[in-house]
């Protein structure tokens, strides 16, 4: 029996490692005829991936778990109650969470009023009870099942790669690929428009980061391979036109800096200033291709400019440079002192961004509520919260607000329904919020809050957005924290900071949010493999 499971075991690792180079290799590429229903196309692909692979999983994934049942049950009683301790160690928070977030989904379904959406989604995004149940399932498969998970994470920096390439000459309006729509500026690589590329770009590019940033040095054509890519990604980020990928390098080069300088491996200092260098080049390289072709980019934005057309890449560059060399300097002295400084300068950026925090939002609050309290600052628009504030999220997050306001007490803790948020908005809010969403989008469908937290709250209730904020919270927690021992688990983990901290302002989709369960999964078989090899 114990042979039979492991065969059936070994068709199941094959047949769950199809359905990821599904997600991770072949959806990225995907599309039918161009950019006009590109994202259709992809929720399409996934959602029907899903359901063939499953009706191959399924079967064999039932067979291995009778056979393994069997062998679980064989042999002595003392044996058995020590399989049966040892069982419940093989769970972790993640998988609590994700538990509670399948059973969320389901409930919310159950008792919606909008079921026939809430089965399959909103048209064209289609995130609805089945493709949630279905993220699920990728990352407990995946992280049980998952074969050869390295080869699988190295084939995602190719792959990525070359989406960040085809989207960097698009932007300087190169388009390789004859695609319908091509030339139109929000549409961007074989990903589509501007927020599901940086969606795509978060979920996958920090991996690459991650990785970069734990390397031990040893292997030169390794740290070069990875130093390209790093390159690219950046320069994606800064040419995609999304202000919230660059929101989230942002977080995800604070964190870096802060465990860099608590660290004690020195190692980690000097990758985080090459980090930085490579950061500050290729913002350079972009501010070059400008000078020298101008007029050839065909969008930009003023956050994109500043990094790029500005003293800045200059100025991070030095600071980079130096700190480089200082922390590689053969006086072992001054590399002590080197990393003392950084270490008190890690704990003051974690103090002066808290307070920074705090002011922006107390003067947003103030000059909201008395207008031209700030003086000459009232005038900037950043400072009052209105629909206009932040691209339209002062109104999508104040609606979003109002739609889970407007619930009672059963569908607060439950949702209106998965991917339901517009059905209720449209059929059943009030009369208010109802005018207030078609002056504010003047007559344009909105079909979520703009945020994936907040959406969620109104689609599957408190009970599935704090289960999901859960799941990555404690994935963050568990994947960071094996950065010693474990670097591939740790990247996945940089995947998903970056990836919550760039749904603070987007919303989920199909590419991203398929990525980002299957990088999870990934990150899980990592340190499962390291703890006892599986389940």
């Amino acid at each position: 029996m114990k042979s039979f499971e492991k065969f059936c075991r070994t068709a199941l690792e094959v047949l769950v490692s199809i359905c990821a180079i599904l997600i991770l290799v072949v959806m990225p590429f995907y599309f039918q005829e161009g950019y006009s229903h590109i994202g259709t196309d992809k929720s399409y692909f996934f959602r029907s991936g899903i359901l063939r692979m499953s009706k191959l999983i399924l079967p064999v994934f039932a067979v291995w778990l009778a056979s393994a049942a069997t062998v679980f049950l064989s042999g002595s009683r003392g044996a058995l109650k020590s399989r049966i301790l040892g069982l419940r160690s093989r769970f972790t928070s993640t998988d609590v969470f994700c538990a509670l977030y399948f059973t969320a989904v389901v409930l919310s379904c159950f008792c919606s009023d909008y079921r026939q959406t809430a089965r399959w989604g909103t048209r064209g995004w289609f995130m609805g009870m089945f493709p949630q149940l279905a993220l699920v399932s990728v990352y407990f498969l995946m992280s049980r099942f998952q074969l050869r998970e390295k080869w699988l994470l190295w084939l995602c920096l190719p792959v990525s790669a070359a989406t960040f390439v085809l989207g960097c000459l698009n932007r300087f309006d190169i388009w390789p690929l004859a695609m319908e729509n091509s030339g139109l500026p929000l549409y961007i690589s074989t990903i589509g428009n501007i927020n599901w590329y940086c969606g795509y770009i978060v979920a996958v590019f920090f991996a690459g980061v991650g990785l970069l940033w734990l390397d031990k040095g040893k292997r030169r054509l390794y740290t070069v391979f990875l130093s390209a890519y790093v390159m690219t990604g950046f320069a994606a980020l800064l040419t995609n036109g999304s202000d919230s990928g660059l929101f989230a390098l942002a977080v995800v080069l604070f964190v870096l800096f802060v465990l860099s300088a608590r660290d004690e491996n020195s190692m980690r200092i000097r990758r985080f200033w090459l980090i930085l260098m490579l950061f500050a080049g290729s913002g350079l390289m972009i501010a070059g291709l400008r000078f020298l072709f101008p007029g050839r980019i065909n969008y930009t934005t003023r956050l994109g400019d500043f990094l790029t057309c500005s003293p800045i890449p200059v100025v991070l560059l030095g600071i980079a440079a130096l700190g480089l060399w200082l922390t590689r300097s053969g006086d072992g002295r001054m590399a002590a002192r080197t990393v003392s400084a950084m270490r008190f300068a890690a704990r003051a950026l974690c103090a002066a961004v808290c307070a920074g925090v705090l002011a922006f939002a107390l003067m947003i609050t103030v000059n909201t509520l008395r207008p031209g309290s700030l003086g000459a600052l009232s005038d900037q628009a950043v400072f009052t919260f209105d629909n206009e504030w932040g691209s339209h999220r002062g109104a999508t997050w104040s609606i979003g607000l109002r739609c889970f306001g407007e619930q009672n007490l059963l569908h607060k803790i439950v949702g209106v329904g998965p991917d339901c948020m517009s059905d209720f908005l449209y059929a059943d809010a009030s009369p208010g919020l109802l005018e207030t969403a078609q002056e504010a989008f003047a007559g344009r469908r909105l079909t979520n809050a703009h945020s994936e937290l907040l959406t969620l709250l109104v689609n599957v209730g408190l009970w599935g957005g704090l289960a999901f904020a859960g799941i990555l919270f404690s994935v963050l927690k568990r994947f960071l924290s094996a950065r010693d021992h474990n670097p591939c688990a740790a990247a996945c983990g940089l995947c998903v900071l970056a990836y919550l901290a760039n749904n603070l302002w987007s919303f989920q989709q199909s590419m991203s949010v398929a990525t980002i369960f299957a990088v999870m999964g990934l990150g899980e078989r990592f340190l499962r493999r390291e703890r006892d090899g599986g389940i």
